[in-house]
């Protein structure tokens, strides 16, 4: 199992949505960048997922994927590059409007019996939200564009931790994958 991840902003920040698409966009369904690339034109996972929990603090965004050990550094290395992507390239329109009709179903589905309704709104109001946060963020979807998505992966999105479990040699030949590769990006920033 291999996870990337870092703390990111809380929900309801200004950055919130543009990150709530990326993860859309990413990890939401078969049409997910991840499940795409690493199930469909790969083969080196079983499951794939991007996830960012509601949180009055630090969100940890996330992405996962299960592989088997012989294929576990390939699904690493891909893993990395679709992080680092979220930083240097813009979504296409098509692949923004995918994300856009994927957070409104997660909106639609979180809201369909009243007990969820009211869990929300617990959640909303624990967080210091308005009751029409959700509203809010359906309203401002079309305003934000591509540009402002990579920004916002910019700002929060550039120091990602790894964690691994797997069997120990696998284990240790991933971390000295992950170690040369992180000093490369350090001296690349540089």
């Amino acid at each position: 199992v291999i996870t990337l991840g870092q703390p990111c902003c809380a929900h309801g920040h200004p950055d919130d949505l543009a990150l709530r698409l990326l993860q859309c966009h990413l990890g939401s369904g078969m049409s997910s960048l991840l499940f795409r690339r690493l199930r469909e034109e790969h083969g080196v996972a079983y499951d794939v997922g991007a996830h960012l929990p509601a949180r009055a603090g630090a969100s940890p965004f996330v992405l996962h994927a299960s592989s088997s050990a012989d294929r576990a550094e390939l699904a690493l290395s891909l893993l990395q590059d679709s992080w680092q992507e979220l930083s240097h390239t813009t979504l296409t329109e098509s692949e923004l409007d995918l994300a856009r009709a994927k957070f409104r179903g997660q909106i639609a589905h979180g809201g369909q019996t009243c007990s969820q309704k009211a869990e929300r709104c617990a959640q909303l109001h624990s967080f210091d939200l308005p009751e029409h946060h959700d509203q809010i963020c359906l309203d401002a979807l079309d305003t934000l564009g591509p540009e402002q998505l990579r920004q916002a992966a910019q700002r929060w999105l550039q120091h990602p931790h790894l964690s691994l479990c797997g069997p120990g040699d696998t284990l240790r030949r991933m971390e000295r994958c992950w170690e040369r590769d992180q000093s490369e990006v350090s001296s690349c920033s540089s």
